[in-house]
């Protein structure tokens, strides 16, 4: 999935974390939930992996309920995307974590968005 697209929402299970990403992905992630199982996803968390998404949903199992992820082809691009969604979300609803995505270490790079 080397899109701009997300998945749909996802439970947040060991098994279907297993099924759905490779490890040692990389990738941007959102967790929350779907009240009533109504089907609209409500982000609460975004967050990035530069090595193994997989790995890293997995620790917050227990946190969360849901997720959705977009695996990426390099680091870089992982982290613009996370910047264009953390400025959409930061503008049209509320996550959790406020503070802007950092670029990953060893690599010059800012914001498309704001330029940090």
């Amino acid at each position: 999935m080397n899109s701009n697209n997300f998945s749909k929402a996802i439970d947040l299970t060991e098994d279907l974390i297993d099924n759905v990403i490779p490890e040692n992905s990389v990738g941007i992630f959102l967790l929350g939930y779907s009240p009533c199982n109504n089907g609209k996803f409500n982000p609460l968390y975004l967050s990035r992996c530069d090595c193994d998404l997989n790995n890293t949903l997995k620790n917050h199992i227990g946190y969360f309920s849901q997720f959705k992820f977009c695996l990426c082809d390099s680091i870089s691009y992982a982290f613009f995307y996370e910047c264009k969604i953390f400025h959409y979300l930061s503008d049209n609803t509320f996550i959790i974590n406020e503070t802007h995505p950092q670029p990953p270490p060893d690599l010059f790079i800012k914001c498309p968005v704001c330029g940090k």
